[in-house]
């Protein structure tokens, strides 16, 4: 496999675990290096969150911290989840790369 293949079977399976593992949906590949998509948190909202291809990095737009003071308990929770959401897709990501790099080292 040359450079680009194994960068396409990356995304590929990064895409997947998100899919399998967080549910996913809604993915929209339109930004270039990036690929938003959502996922369904607890307590019923949404998470608008994007994929980079270049970096294999997810964030949650809701995961941006909160500055100053006035946010109420509900603001606060949503910021919360979406931290620990980005950060666990993250692991699911990083683990789900080791495995192609490890498939791509036996090939």
């Amino acid at each position: 496999m040359n450079k680009t293949e194994v960068r396409r079977l990356k995304v590929r399976r990064a895409l997947k675990a998100l899919v399998i593992e967080h549910n996913a949906f809604n993915i929209e590949d339109a930004d270039g290096g990036r690929m938003d998509f959502c996922v369904e948190g607890p307590f019923g909202h949404t998470y608008q969150c994007q994929f980079t291809r270049n970096g294999f990095d997810v964030a949650c737009f809701d995961a941006i911290g909160l500055a100053g003071s006035g946010w109420s308990a509900d603001d606060i929770r949503i910021q919360q989840t979406a931290s620990e959401l980005e950060f666990l897709m993250n692991a699911t990501v990083r683990k789900e790369l080791e495995k192609v790099e490890a498939e791509v080292a036996f090939a």
